[in-house]
C-alpha cells in the first residue's frame, strides 16, 4: 500500500504492473487510461482498478490528486515496468 500525490498538469508514463493495482481517491481527480479502454475520470471518494500487466497512464488536470495505492503483485517483481507508450 502507497500513499501518492500527483501535481496538477502531470501524465505518468506509460506503465504496467506485475500484479493488480487498486487506487482510492481521497482529495483532487485525474483521468485513468487504461490501453484499449476509454479514459476513465476519478475524483474523491472513488476508486479505480488497473488490472494485471495492462498498459496504462495517469493524468491530471487542473487540480493534484492525492490517493491511496493497493497492490497485489508477484513476488520478487518490481513496482512498475515503463512502456512504449505507442
Amino acid at each position: 500500500m502507497s500513499y501518492v500525490e500527483i501535481p496538477k498538469n502531470t501524465t505518468l508514463p506509460m506503465h504496467f504492473h506485475p500484479g493488480e493495482e487498486f487506487a482510492y481517491i481521497l482529495e483532487g481527480s485525474g483521468v485513468i487510461k487504461i490501453k484499449g479502454e476509454e479514459d476513465r475520470v476519478v475524483k474523491a471518494g472513488e476508486a479505480g482498478v488497473v488490472p494485471f500487466k495492462h498498459h496504462h497512464t495517469f493524468a491530471t488536470q487542473e487540480e493534484s490528486v492525492k490517493l491511496l495505492v493497493f497492490r497485489a503483485h508477484e513476488k520478487g517483481q518490481p513496482g512498475r515496468v515503463l512502456v512504449d507508450s505507442k
